[in-house]
């Protein structure tokens, strides 16, 4: 299979994705729009000898699955190549075990949290400067995936977070537009009333992705001018408002709901609001779409804060 036949279904999967797709980032330094979600869709080093295209995906709903798997069967039928698509349960680990054992899919999802170590192990193929739209990529993006001056890889999708509202259970509970959240007083205050019942105020994933823009609100980040800081003072006192939204009821991690991630739990009605990225989108319109939604801007700490 040649790189050029590889890139041509990398440039095929990267566009219809742009809206749905969530990759896996990690990271942030204070006082910026910290790294939180960002992927790309790289190439393993191919096999000179093999005739069919293998694609694995981390894929965070089945409005991104099917995303995919339809762009792969179009590419696939005009192509004449036989293509498949797997969705791992643990992307980095199923990668790696590919990588190790000498077949690994031929294309696989990337974040920036893993692209270094596989760049430098000499496991992707760059692909990324032979693109047509290459130049149409904003310059942080590409840079994310660029490495020893090569830039790799097509990169998928990003989005910053923000606060995603139920309407119906928003004026369910007497709320208005005057009542969107500015600060975190704010949002303690609507989130207790909109908890009713098994319904909670607020949900979001049990990961650092969204728990830390409570931290970048506060004003602090794991990294500060290349020392780690996960331990400040900053940070503890954003994880605490998280602590005792937790335990006064208002609070809630996706998981705890029974719910994959922020965005089930949200379209299902277990959470009046949630924080989460664009990708929302795609979930709401093809699985929920019967939920009316209002995005807003994430209320304040000491300062704004938000992961990109």
């Amino acid at each position: 299979m040649t790189t050029t036949r590889l890139g041509a279904l990398v440039a095929a999967l990267a566009l219809p994705l742009a809206l749905t797709a969530c990759g896996g980032g990690s990271g942030f330094e204070s006082g910026s729009p910290a790294s939180g979600d960002v992927s790309a869709s790289a190439v393993a080093i191919p096999s000179p000898t093999k005739n069919e295209v293998s694609v694995l995906i981390g894929s965070s709903t089945d409005a991104e699955t099917k995303a995919v798997t339809d762009a792969v069967k179009a590419w696939s039928a005009k192509s004449g190549i036989p293509a498949t698509v797997q969705v791992a349960a643990d992307l980095p680990q199923q990668a790696a075990q590919g990588f190790a054992s000498g077949k690994p899919a031929d294309i696989v999802y990337t974040a920036t949290d893993v692209f270094g170590a596989w760049t430098k192990a000499g496991n992707l193929q760059p692909y990324g400067d032979a693109l047509q739209n290459k130049d149409d990529y904003y310059p942080a993006l590409k840079g994310a995936f660029t490495a020893d001056g090569q830039f790799y890889c097509a990169p998928k999708d990003f989005s910053t977070l923000a606060l995603v509202i139920n309407q119906d259970l928003w004026k369910k509970a007497g709320l208005t537009d005057a009542d969107i959240p500015k600060t975190w007083e704010d949002l303690e205050k609507v989130g207790k009333k909109l908890t009713q019942g098994k319904v909670k105020g607020l949900t979001f994933g049990p990961e650092m992705q969204r728990l830390g823009v409570f931290m970048a609100q506060a004003g602090g980040g794991l990294v500060t001018d290349g020392k780690a800081t996960a331990n400040s003072e900053a940070n503890v006192e954003g994880l605490d408002f998280v602590k005792k939204g937790m335990a006064d009821g208002w609070m809630a991690y996706s998981s705890d709901l029974g719910a994959g991630w922020g965005g089930e739990a949200f379209g299902k009605g277990q959470a009046a609001m949630v924080i989460e990225g664009n990708w929302i989108t795609g979930a709401m319109q093809g699985d929920y779409s019967d939920v009316k939604y209002t995005v807003a801007e994430l209320p304040a700490g000491k300062a704004k804060g938000t992961l990109q």
